[in-house]
């Protein structure tokens, strides 16, 4: 199988790399690049995926670490992610293999994926895609792909309403088994998508602390991208782990009482402690809901 590389120019990444090592590293020819930098076949393979051959069967990733440091230590980091600017690895290349869902998206799901695109994903070697599966579990959008630092980055975001009490552990356990796959879970409410722009600019922020060499831009001109408040109501939740949201001591309760059962005890065992939690906390004339 044969894959397209992308590029934001029309010269050969494969060519820039190689006119890169012989410079920085005074070889006299791209031959001598993978005795001097001790890269094996790997490096040749490498070229010739680049220019539209196979993907190796070898992990990309540390290759790619490799030239990343080689590049660094000679002070051209910034000149080797030049030389790779637009390059868009295989998706199977960051160990990933989704499949798209049908069905109709909410409302505001169509301005949070023109957001997104404005991002231009492509030309910092990512894929995205909304509904998605990914080993089974659903994801709303999905970023992934190997970057040129040899990092791999995996990013799902989830769109979710407000969730009640009952509801909690069941949005857990789905998040647990997309992480399970590789990918972090960010997740977005409904009213969220208000500042589609503001949450696409989130999302990018995200992967930027996840990948710092990332460049993406401030704004994206949409007219509620950089207002101050909405920039606050637009911050995505991580939801993987998250420790921090609420009734998750009760639900790692949960977790513990019903170790060796299935998730459906556990989301039993779950309602139950709510339940009588909050049975606990009411006033006798109270009538407490759940949702």
């Amino acid at each position: 199988m044969r894959y397209v590389i992308q590029q934001t120019d029309e010269s050969n990444a494969a060519e820039r790399l190689e006119a890169l090592f012989v410079a920085i590293y005074g070889l006299r020819g791209a031959a001598q690049i993978p005795g001097k930098l001790a890269l094996g076949v790997a490096w040749g393979e490498l070229l010739a995926l680049l220019r539209g051959g196979p993907q190796p069967d070898a992990p990309l990733a540390p290759l790619l670490t490799s030239l990343y440091r080689a590049a660094h230590a000679r002070g051209a980091a910034e000149r080797y992610l030049e030389a790779m600017a637009g390059v868009r690895l295989p998706l199977r290349a960051a160990g990933v293999h989704w499949q798209r869902r049908l069905g109709a998206q909410p409302e505001g799901a169509e301005a949070f994926d023109r957001a997104l695109a404005k991002l231009r994903w492509e030309a910092h070697g990512l894929h995205l895609q909304r509904q998605v599966s990914i080993q089974g579990e659903p994801a709303d959008w999905a970023i992934a792909g190997l970057l040129p630092t040899g990092v791999v980055l995996r990013l799902a975001v989830q769109l979710r309403p407000e969730p009640s009490p009952l509801e909690a552990l069941a949005e857990d356990l789905a998040d647990d088994r997309l992480a399970a796959t590789g990918f972090e879970v960010l997740g977005l409410r409904d009213w969220q998508l208000r500042y589609a722009g503001t949450c696409a600019l989130e999302v990018a922020a995200h992967c930027s602390r996840l990948a710092p060499h990332l460049g993406f831009p401030a704004k994206l001109h949409d007219p509620d991208d950089d207002h101050p408040v909405h920039r606050l109501q637009a911050a995505p939740q991580l939801l993987t782990p998250r420790m921090n949201t609420p009734q998750w001591a009760l639900r790692e309760e949960a977790r513990r009482l019903t170790a060796d059962a299935g998730p459906q005890a556990l989301l039993d065992r779950y309602r139950s402690l709510v339940v009588a939690s909050s049975r606990a906390s009411a006033d006798e004339d109270e009538a407490p809901g759940w949702g």
